[in-house]
């Protein structure tokens, strides 16, 4: 049964942040879809890598994330059955989202003056190199968070860092999975990059309208987003683990 009450925690209303979260659910589905389904489609693996950077957005724009034991359960479930799947110990997303959480609440992007921010950079580009293999997306989370977070403060070097973070995932991404081997999906990641970048840079918060029909199944899909993230990515990977040639 469908919790009313966080349902419409913060009104019948839809908004941007929902919004994304609805296109990040989409995207992801898109990309597990051709990760489990279609043997690593190339072009949903593509469509795909837009999902991640969506929420490393929305966690670093409302710079805050609402930590409790079912967001920690389920990365660790997930983490566990990641592992029987592949044989390689990688932290699972969630996990990275809290990583984040306290990067903030430690070190506030309110307070990071120039230097400290190059140097962070740096850093975490370098360390990424060896955290990507053991953590959801590395430290690319972090950068994406902490620049979306300087586009909220309307921080005068927030486009600047947006914009750097955004490429950095692009050159590691495409370079990981492929795409830069054939031109057509190196164009088509950096469309979609550019895509990212221009949304994210004018994104306000604020009330959208929706037709009433499609009213409750989109706030179903933001506000449920953790629980239809875990669930359909638990039975995806179960379905592997039980049947690896699936």
């Amino acid at each position: 049964m469908i919790n009313s009450q966080r349902l419409f925690k913060y009104g019948e209303v839809f908004n941007t942040h929902d919004f994304i979260k609805v296109i990040a659910i989409l995207l992801m589905f898109v990309d597990h879809c051709g990760q489990f389904l279609l043997h690593d489609n190339m072009w949903c693996r593509l469509i795909g890598r837009a999902a991640a950077p969506l929420f490393f957005f929305l966690i670093g724009y409302s710079g805050k994330l609402h930590l409790n034991i079912m967001l920690i359960l389920y990365g660790i479930i997930l983490t566990i059955t990641g592992y029987f799947l592949t044989g390689q110990p990688q932290l699972n997303i969630l996990l990275n989202f809290i990583l984040i959480h306290f990067c903030f609440k430690y070190w506030p992007a309110e307070k990071l003056g120039t230097i400290p921010r190059i140097v962070a950079f740096l850093i975490c580009v370098v360390v990424n190199v060896f955290a990507y293999f053991y953590l959801d997306y590395g430290l690319l989370g972090i950068l994406i968070a902490y620049s979306a977070r300087y586009i909220a403060l309307k921080d005068k070097q927030g486009e600047c860092w947006l914009l750097l973070s955004l490429l950095t995932y692009f050159v590691w991404e495409c370079a990981y999975f492929g795409f830069n081997i054939n031109p057509y999906f190196t164009y088509s990641f950096a469309a979609l990059t550019l895509s990212m970048f221009l949304f994210m840079r004018s994104f306000e918060l604020k009330n959208l309208y929706i037709p009433k029909l499609l009213l409750i199944p989109a706030l179903i899909t933001s506000r449920f987003s953790l629980e239809i993230y875990f669930v359909h990515l638990f039975l995806l990977q179960l379905l592997r683990i039980v049947h690896p040639n699936y």
